[in-house]
């Protein structure tokens, strides 16, 4: 029975992500109504940003706590990384699949970009749920797993895929209509993703008025992805008509 237990334990930590990460990808692309782009090319960055992405992350992370690590006392260092570190290099690492799908003939504007940018960013976040999961499960216990698993999960879709949603939304406005492109798109991703970092930070402070923040940045982030993508379909929607 101990290990079924386990074994259902381990299913649930790898199969909560994914179901989670496998509906944000095929909500918006349903969303893309008027010309969805193909599964095979959603499939691929969905791979690339759960394995690629990760990797690059990891090691840019690594390379700047070690810098970072001569200068800065462990206090300040431990407020660095998370809120600057981490979505510096996770939205670059995450942004390179873009700038690498970038030149192909299916990237035609801006609700193609958030596709495939969800896609990246739903892979990175199952990778990264994983992980955390694993993490809690050897040094947190069942209960801080379990809840740890389906409440990172469940946010997932104002996290990574918003983020790089964004970035490849940007840059699909900039190959339809000249304006946008990858700079302004990873700016903002990295500024939405220290700001969600950055709550996280506070509830280690005051959990109430981190929680708070919480469901304050849940519902404008949210609010936010809607608004783009329904201006991504408005333009889809003028260009079919002159066409």
């Amino acid at each position: 029975m101990t290990s079924l237990f386990s074994m259902s334990l381990l299913v649930m930590i790898f199969l909560i992500p994914f179901l989670a990460s496998l509906l944000i990808i095929l909500y918006y692309w349903y969303k893309d109504k008027y010309e969805r782009e193909p599964l095979s090319l959603v499939l691929k960055m969905f791979i690339w940003g759960a394995t690629s992405a990760i990797f690059g992350a990891i090691v840019l992370e690594y390379l700047a706590i070690m810098a970072l690590e001569l200068i800065l006392p462990p206090e300040i260092l431990a407020i660095v990384v998370p809120v600057i570190v981490a979505p510096i290099a996770e939205e670059y690492s995450k942004g390179k699949g873009i700038l690498l799908m970038r030149g192909n003939e299916e990237y035609e504007g801006m609700m193609d970009g958030l596709v495939y940018g969800v896609a990246i960013g739903a892979g990175f976040g199952l990778t990264e749920n994983i992980l955390y999961g694993l993490n809690a499960l050897v040094f947190g216990g069942l209960l801080a797993t379990v809840l740890l698993v389906i409440i990172r999960s469940s946010l997932e879709i104002v996290g990574h895929p918003f983020f790089t949603g964004w970035i490849g939304s940007e840059v699909g406005l900039e190959k339809m209509y000249g304006h946008g492109g990858f700079g302004k798109g990873y700016l903002l991703a990295v500024v939405f993703h220290a700001i969600w970092n950055s709550i996280a930070i506070i509830g280690s402070i005051n959990e109430t008025l981190s929680i708070s923040l919480l469901g304050l940045a849940v519902i404008v982030y949210f609010f936010l992805m809607h608004t783009r993508m329904a201006r991504a379909l408005q333009l889809d929607r003028e260009c079919m008509k002159l066409s």
